[in-house]
């Protein structure tokens, strides 16, 4: 029992960042959303969701590249802490409208196909082998497969 509460202890002094995206348009085929890595950090994915994309995605693909993705249109948007006390994100994410060229995948993670009136809410546990970026060039991306009007909000952890 006190292994487990602290456990939860820590887990509470570990930082979680959120970045939500409202009517994001993907501009075509490929790389639609990156989370960046950082130098000294292990960035840990824990959750993302997509709802009620205006046309099927067929698949949505979650990889992780080994380099940066380049080119395209996007903004930066750094990630909005879970709690005020923590520091701001070392992370952020790359939304993009114009698609970029890839960089390079080490793994595709997971395919999954999403209908016009879905919702992805896809949890990961960090304590049980989620997704985690080690290095500055390491990303995790979504691809898509064509241009898609979609809302939602990708959210990870930062840990020393």
């Amino acid at each position: 029992m006190v292994g487990s509460a602290r456990l939860a202890l820590t887990r509470r002094n570990i930082p979680v960042y959120r970045v939500a995206f409202s009517d994001l348009s993907v501009g075509g085929a490929g790389v639609g959303v990156e989370l960046l890595g950082v130098a000294n950090k292990l960035i840990t994915l824990r959750h993302i969701q997509i709802s009620k994309p205006s046309s099927a995605i067929e698949p949505l693909k979650l990889e992780k590249l080994s380099s940066a993705c380049s080119g395209g249109t996007s903004s930066s948007i750094t990630g909005v802490p879970n709690r005020t006390s923590f520091a701001a994100a070392g992370s952020s994410v790359k939304l993009y409208t114009g698609v970029p060229t890839s960089g390079t995948v080490i793994n595709q993670l997971q395919e999954i196909d999403i209908g016009t009136g879905d919702v992805l809410n896809e949890g990961f546990d960090p304590d049980n082998g989620a997704y985690a970026l080690e290095a500055l060039a390491q990303r995790l991306v979504l691809t898509f497969p064509g241009s898609v009007t979609f809302n939602g909000y990708i959210e990870w952890q930062e840990e020393p």
